[in-house]
């Protein structure tokens, strides 16, 4: 009965706050900044909280809360209809879309499965390698799958198949380094790739629209894959460490390797087109210097291909209904709340607030700051891509004030928020693996709050270091 009474004073609560939001949405256009604001100021920015608090409470599915955004941005007289929904025909939001196409032509001829256990049959019976393995499994399809819960889908019949084979000899510390090395690793490396999640992808468009910034496939490659393999071997001797296995060597791990990947079958027609397919899309990527093709574009090529007789990996009807079509409605939402922060003028406010509060602050002090705070942050939110899309923007229009390099500043603000570490609730993939009761809170607290602090660190340390070293300087 209390856990019952609690669950309603929580969504009174919820609806308390969503309730005062949406009445000074309301009063927004009577309030007045000075002559020298647009007017709308108040608007947008009371659009921007209530969508946060929609976000954050999941009252309504994130992909409505973007259209609602839209409309009330037109509603209000912050941007035109047309401004509000231009995000829409962002080059961008085709990228996303083909990237979600090509991972469901990768789960269906099942390259990625026949990836993960060729890997983790070299292995051979050791506990620390299945452990690396397991987690080098989860860096290398996220050039296969552009999707952090897509990964963990993959993943996480993966690992429970390990702690079958291994739990017995190694104990139950054998499960809850799995099943949290199953967990966090798709999202680690959410960043590594410019295609590495839907909400990459965004800020990568996001980059372009605020600061003219147009990201090479390879470049993004060079800053971001060697910060990211150093956190996951920071992951990797985190579960080492915190939940040793009884035994070193399980041989019934090995036969369990084996025999998955036999059953697999020798690699099929479509796996050899897909493998191809992906080859060619990122040779176009790396050689964009070359023949001027857009990423998007080169994406969009690569899917049409993927149709065409003679290769057909899809069929156009059945692939349409697993697309997640909300993905792009959010993202331009995202495009319309860094449009309507321009036009309304809270960029200049921003641009106040940063002369007047961090002109004495140190480079490395606000770097710090910046990440702590949407670290916390991240703690209120399930989803990294309404994050990114809620976010991103102010970051980013904040770092344009600043006397920094805003991309510099735009990448620690992506970094951190990625950090879903520390509660169940902060992604869909942390509720998927917690209930199944290999690990508990306390558990995912432990090692999510040791990794969080090493990514600190080491992005931090990565990006005052080797970042200026390859061209991402901090001024």
């Amino acid at each position: 009965m209390e856990d019952l009474s609690r669950v309603k004073k929580s969504e009174v609560f919820k609806h308390v706050i969503i309730a005062g939001a949406f009445l000074f949405l309301v009063a927004s256009p009577l309030l007045t900044f000075s002559d020298s604001v647009d007017s709308n100021i108040f608007s947008a920015g009371a659009i921007f909280i209530l969508g946060i608090i929609l976000w954050i409470t999941n009252v309504i599915p994130s992909s409505l809360t973007a259209v609602l955004l839209i409309v009330l941005f037109s509603v209000f007289d912050v941007l035109t209809f047309e401004e509000a929904a231009s995000g829409l025909g962002n080059e961008i939001i085709w990228l996303v879309l083909a990237v979600l196409f090509m991972g469901i032509a990768v789960e269906k001829t099942g390259l990625d499965k026949r990836i993960a256990y060729s890997l983790l049959s070299l292995s051979k019976g050791s506990v620390k390698a299945t452990l690396f393995n397991l987690i080098m499994s989860a860096f290398v399809l996220t050039f296969l799958i552009p999707n952090a819960v897509g990964r963990l889908a993959v993943l996480l019949p993966i690992g429970k198949g390990i702690i079958r084979s291994m739990e017995k000899e190694g104990g139950e510390n054998i499960g809850k380094s799995i099943m949290l090395i199953v967990t966090y690793s798709p999202y680690v490396t959410a960043v590594a790739l410019l295609t590495g999640a839907s909400g990459s992808i965004y800020a990568t468009g996001l980059f372009e629209t605020m600061l003219g910034y147009s990201w090479n496939y390879l470049q993004w490659m060079i800053i971001m894959v060697p910060m990211i393999f150093v956190v996951l071997i920071a992951l990797w001797l985190i579960v080492l460490f915190l939940f040793p296995s009884r035994a070193s060597k399980i041989s019934d791990s090995q036969e369990y390797f084996e025999q998955e990947r036999k059953g697999m079958g020798p690699i099929s027609t479509s796996e050899r087109k897909l493998l191809c397919l992906y080859v060619l899309l990122i040779f176009l990527w790396i050689t964009r210097d070359y023949h001027h093709l857009s990423i998007s574009l080169s994406a969009v090529i690569v899917l049409v291909l993927m149709f065409l007789p003679g290769i057909k990996l899809l069929e156009w009807k059945e692939s349409l209904k697993k697309v997640d079509w909300g993905v792009p409605i959010l993202f331009a939402a995202g495009f319309a709340i860094a449009n309507a922060f321009e036009k309304s003028g809270i960029v200049y406010l921003l641009s106040d607030v940063a002369v007047r509060f961090l002109q004495d602050f140190s480079i490395f002090i606000l770097a710090l700051s910046i990440m702590l705070i949407f670290v916390v942050i991240r703690l209120c939110f399930t989803n990294f891509n309404a994050m990114v899309a809620t976010l991103m923007p102010v970051a980013i229009s904040f770092a344009i004030t600043t006397p920094y390099n805003p991309l510099w500043i735009g990448m620690i603000s992506l970094i951190a928020s990625s950090t879903a570490y520390l509660i169940p609730t902060q992604a869909i993939g942390s509720m998927m693996t917690f209930t199944l009761g290999y690990y508990n809170n306390k558990d995912m607290f432990k090692a999510g709050g040791l990794l969080t602090i090493c990514i600190i660190f080491i992005a931090l340390l990565f990006s005052f270091f080797y970042w200026p070293f390859v061209g991402l300087d901090m001024y």
